[in-house]
């Protein structure tokens, strides 16, 4: 407490001066955001206009190597990392500074649509910076940390950074997130799932034979179909389970890629083995409307009302499995029973519950705080 505290009023004094010098104000911030208080680094650099960003940026490298040998060559590198008391944290390396850094500025990027190239961009600059320092000699953690480590947060980031992008619709920008985390964390099973939900997203927009310019595509992915899209989701799910057969929701997500590829034996049996390890009633819920609508258009419309009757139960105010019951039943011939259905959702108060189902097509987003802990975790030392 007593450290969050002191960042805190250490940010607020460094914004004092900002304009005069928002490098200061940008390392306040970041160790304000490294210390605890997150909401509040992040809804101040939330606000910080292109100039003030760029600024900053611009004097992280004087500031983290102020000394210089006495020669005049460059600078020597930064300080062993200290603790001032017993119970402080150990003065950060540049390494874990950055690092936090591009934490941060992922985390502001999804409170707004509005600053998301602003701040994925900063994150961007910061990746090059690292390597530009190292080439050029400059030490940037006291130890030379661990291959694996900085590998595995570079794809984490990846992944993260093209899971807000995609959900902001900002596709061309999350498909080459995505394509970079591919490459750093193809043994990740978070990864894959981000990487595979993307395609499968962006396969429904598609539509089956088109193609959509107005999604900015380049290169091969603006030649994509819609299959093209659900094979790539399909083999990105497989290898998540490869990694981890228990992974429910690439299991899930499998199933519903299948059967919108045509593959319905498959699709069944990939549901089935999801339904059983579900591990809430959420994940029961959005089990329960893809193994419907698998049997509603297998024929089997009785096991598709057990199976969207179940998910009411679950989100009895739930628009998506008002809908789909009454489609099935309609189906059925059971007119006044769909009918029903549908009044029933009318007499629901305004302010209805969130509808897991919309967030299904979100990707990752429904999971957004917790791929943000496993990256701050992930923060090379």
């Amino acid at each position: 407490m007593k450290t969050v505290f002191a960042a805190g009023i250490l940010a607020i004094v460094a914004m004092a001066s900002e304009r005069a010098d928002p490098t200061q104000a940008y390392i306040a911030l970041v160790n304000q955001y490294r210390l605890g208080d997150r909401k509040s680094a992040v809804e101040t650099l939330a606000t910080w206009p292109d100039a003030d960003l760029t600024r900053a940026l611009r004097g992280l490298q004087n500031e983290l190597w102020p000394r210089a040998d006495p020669a005049g060559r460059r600078p020597l590198g930064p300080e062993a990392p200290v603790s001032l008391e017993p119970d402080e944290r150990k003065k950060p390396t540049p390494l874990e500074f950055f690092a936090t850094a591009m934490v941060l500025h992922v985390d502001a990027a999804r409170s707004d649509s509005s600053i998301l190239d602003r701040h994925l961009n900063a994150a961007e600059q910061l990746f090059a910076l690292v390597a530009d320092l190292e080439r050029h000699g400059y030490r940037v953690a006291q130890l030379p940390a661990e291959a694996r480590e900085r590998t595995r947060f570079t794809g984490l980031w990846h992944a993260l950074a093209g899971t807000i992008a995609a959900a902001f619709s900002a596709f061309p920008r999350a498909a080459t997130h995505f394509d970079i985390a591919m490459r750093f964390g193809n043994d990740e099973p978070g990864v894959l799932i981000g990487a595979g939900s993307f395609h499968e997203r962006v396969a429904g927009l598609v539509g089956a034979g088109e193609q959509r310019p107005d999604l900015g595509f380049a290169g091969s992915y603006a030649q994509m179909s819609a299959d093209a899209h659900l094979l790539r989701a399909a083999d990105c799910f497989e290898r998540a389970l490869a990694l981890n057969p228990s992974a429910w929701e690439a299991r899930m997500r499998l199933g519903r890629v299948a059967w919108q590829l045509g593959q319905l034996e498959r699709a069944r049996h990939e549901i089935a083995r999801a339904l059983k390890i579900a591990p809430d009633a959420n994940a029961q819920y959005l089990t329960r409307m893809i193994a419907g609508a698998i049997a509603e258009q297998g024929g089997d419309m009785s096991e598709a009302l057990v199976h969207y009757r179940r998910a009411q139960s679950l989100c009895g105010d739930c628009q998506s499995v008002i809908l789909a019951l009454s489609h099935a039943l309609a189906q059925t011939r059971e007119r006044n029973a769909a009918v029903q259905v549908i009044e029933g959702l009318l007499e629901v108060p305004s302010v209805l519950r969130s509808d897991p189902w919309w967030g299904y097509h979100m990707g990752q987003w429904h999971i957004l705080d917790e791929l943000l802990e496993q990256l701050r975790n992930a923060v090379p030392r």
